[in-house]
């Protein structure tokens, strides 16, 4: 359809919109009822019951007040979208005192998930010692990564301690140590 048949279009029904609402508002008037609703006015009433079987009357509503528990200025209410997170240092206890998933399919409410490193993402590939220094071979994905004491991967990873048997890497979000066994031995 061409852009001015669509106006010619468009013009037709706006024409045909305005002749209808024009011979709706020209029609003589009959009879409308109209319908009028009384308006209260003032607070609500309601019946309440009367103690020792007196006629009941009608009285404004009443609220237990000894239900209602009073809350301190102070106290703030729970937010959803905040986290708590224990101090470095307390994490790990924290861990074990909240029992993680383990409880939760047991369930047994936790307090609060703690955050938990994921598991390491690295594979073990070799060690080379050269003098006093040791460098390892870690593989990250389709990486191949040579690594020393004090190295950070990703701004993620810390290799802390490069061991005989064993290397220790600090997942740094979170400040958890996590260890790699490698098996070497000398």
């Amino acid at each position: 359809m061409k852009t001015s048949q669509r106006w010619l279009a468009l013009a037709g029904l706006l024409s045909a919109t305005l002749a209808a609402a024009a011979w709706i508002l020209d029609k003589p008037d009959k009879a409308i009822p109209e319908i009028v609703a009384e308006v209260q006015t003032g607070p609500a009433r309601t019946q309440i019951p009367s103690p020792a079987g007196a006629p009941s009357a009608p009285g404004p509503a009443r609220i237990n007040i000894e239900k209602l528990t009073p809350r301190s200025l102070g106290e703030s209410t729970h937010d959803p979208f905040a986290m708590d997170i224990p101090p470095p240092g307390k994490r790990k206890r924290a861990a074990a005192a909240a029992g993680g998933v383990a409880a939760a399919a047991r369930g047994v409410a936790a307090a609060a998930l703690v955050p938990v490193a994921p598991p390491l993402p690295f594979t073990y590939a070799g060690k080379l010692l050269t003098g006093q220094e040791a460098k390892v071979f870690l593989s990250l994905g389709e990486r191949n990564l040579v690594l020393r004491e004090g190295d950070t991967v990703d701004s993620i990873y810390r290799v802390e301690k490069i061991a005989d048997d064993a290397i220790t890497l600090v997942y740094l979000p979170l400040d958890v140590r996590q260890t790699i066994i490698t098996g070497d031995s000398p």
